[in-house]
């Protein structure tokens, strides 16, 4: 029987930023953090709303360097971030053999269903704008999350 250990870090939040102001020691791009051969798992932080603005969910990866509602754009409609400038990032990592994944929640999170079928519906936008389905708001452009 072999274990095995896997190594999971969030990247989003950019909690260093949050209490200090040397902007040198934010949060890297993603990419800087899949050379990395010690980590495995990367969940992407967060989706921290699931019914924003036209209905669509809120990505927030708290960042000031990286994508945010002050430097970039919004899809039309909606809150969500186009972060489509992210998917060679992501690509890159999965090419390295790491797992990509997106975070639903967060501290302050307000997320919930009413119903199953609600539930059903969500997972339906989850997989077509950040999975395998199809979506003319894909956050991360062409790149396809792992899960």
């Amino acid at each position: 029987m072999h274990a095995f250990l896997l190594v999971a870090i969030y990247w989003g939040q950019n909690s260093y930023g949050a209490t200090h102001s040397d902007v040198a020691n934010y949060q890297k791009t993603l990419s800087f953090y899949c050379q990395d051969d010690a980590i495995d798992v990367i969940p992407i932080a967060f989706i921290n709303k699931f019914y924003g603005t036209g209905n669509a969910p809120v990505l927030d990866l708290a960042n000031v360097t990286i994508c945010n509602t002050t430097m970039d754009s919004t899809f039309s409609g909606t809150g969500l971030l186009n972060c489509a400038f992210l998917a060679s990032d992501i690509q890159t990592c999965q090419s390295k053999g790491k797992v990509l994944t997106l975070s639903l929640g967060g501290g302050g999170a307000s997320v919930g269903f009413q119903s199953d079928s609600q539930a059903e519906a969500f997972a339906d936008t989850i997989w077509n704008d950040f999975l395998g389905g199809s979506s003319s708001t894909r956050p991360f452009g062409s790149a396809i999350l792992d899960g």
